[in-house]
């Protein structure tokens, strides 16, 4: 069967960006935090990143710049350092003047598929998915995004894809959402473990089926064996507001 690479290959997505070797995390001055964001904006109207928890992270075109190419990076992990003399009140919208001092983009950013409709996708995607060990830590939802961090094998050697689906039946109405992590290592054996950031966009038409409710409990889940019938699984409740992405992204 030929493979659909549905999803973004890990290296192209790391490659978008340059990393700072340079961090000396046991320094004070290194910086004064770190954050999972959504970038929004560009280098002609300026950057907005939105921090997960609240917060809006202002840093300048220039120093975002020093990266390198952030437009198709819509989701990264930032370590800052703060320039306001003197920090304003903390809420979900502030806004804080920084420099960013380190970025890693995260794995995924590809759109959910709804494989009761794309029926060649479900095909594709339960067939060539591989199992998930576990999931690390839990499970974050925040302006648009559902964020968690997978433990899979892995072969250094050869691309890797995610994707992320859900099926019809997955929607309860004013309930329950259920979402499906792929996971597909390619033809070569995997021996190597690691940990992956994965986030991914909630589809646009998900707000719509649980707009009449507050929140919501999501679950989410990964094959975890080659059999197909057993599932690692994460629970979350999310609020309903958070299926929308920041303004401007």
């Amino acid at each position: 069967m030929k493979k659909m690479k549905l999803a973004v290959f890990f290296a192209a997505l790391v490659s978008v960006l340059s990393f700072s070797s340079c961090l000396d995390t046991n320094s004070e001055s290194a910086y004064d935090g770190i954050a999972l964001v959504t970038v929004t904006g560009d280098e002609f109207i300026g950057y907005k990143l939105y921090a997960d928890g609240g917060g809006i992270l202002v840093p300048t075109a220039a120093n975002m710049k020093q990266f390198g190419d952030w437009s198709k990076v819509k989701r990264a992990q930032v370590a800052f350092k703060h320039l306001d003399e003197v920090l304003p009140e903390p809420s979900e919208n502030t806004k804080y003047k920084v420099e960013i001092v380190s970025a890693t983009p995260l794995y995924g950013g590809t759109n959910m598929i709804n494989t009761t409709r794309d029926v060649e996708a479900a095909d594709t995607l339960y067939k060539n998915q591989d199992p998930v060990i576990d999931f690390y830590g839990g499970v974050g939802i925040y302006k648009g995004y559902i964020t968690f961090s997978p433990q899979l094998n892995y072969n250094s050697s050869s691309p890797f894809y995610f994707n992320m689906s859900y099926r019809e039946e997955d929607i309860v109405d004013n309930e329950k959402l259920t979402l499906t992590f792929h996971y597909d290592n390619g033809e070569s054996d995997s021996y190597n473990s690691t940990r992956a950031l994965c986030s991914f966009p909630f589809s646009s038409e998900l707000y719509s089926h649980f707009s009449e409710t507050d929140s919501i409990d999501v679950v989410l889940r990964a094959m975890q064996d080659r059999g197909g019938e057993n599932y690692v699984k994460k629970e979350v409740r999310m609020a309903t507001k958070d299926f929308r992405a920041p303004y401007g992204y």
